[in-house]
């Protein structure tokens, strides 16, 4: 169950959790000199980022690693709605979550 985490899994969340920014940064970084595909290549890795942790972490923790890594891709960065959004759909997350139960 995607609730039950246990401390066994936790290092290699967080390992996938870090390996999933690492590349997101590297490809925010090289994505400074080709600004076109920026929003092609960060919602793939978001995506990937996103599938990784749906089934160790559950939906609320994916959906927001998913909007925080796609928000890369933005040319206009605007932390505050992009924390306003991941606030949001974690929220939705959850109560999402709570009624399928």
């Amino acid at each position: 169950m995607a609730a039950c985490l246990l401390a066994a899994d936790a290092p290699r969340l967080v390992g996938l959790v870090a390996l999933g920014l690492a590349v997101a940064f590297v490809v925010e970084i090289a994505a400074a000199h080709l600004p076109a595909w920026r929003a092609a290549d960060m919602v793939p890795i978001g995506i990937v980022c996103f599938a990784l942790l749906l089934e160790r972490a559950g939906m609320a923790p994916a959906s927001v690693a998913f909007i925080l890594v796609s928000s890369l891709g933005l040319d206009d960065h605007k932390p505050a709605e992009i924390v306003v959004n991941t606030v949001m759909l974690g929220l939705f997350s959850l109560e999402l979550a709570q009624l399928l139960r």
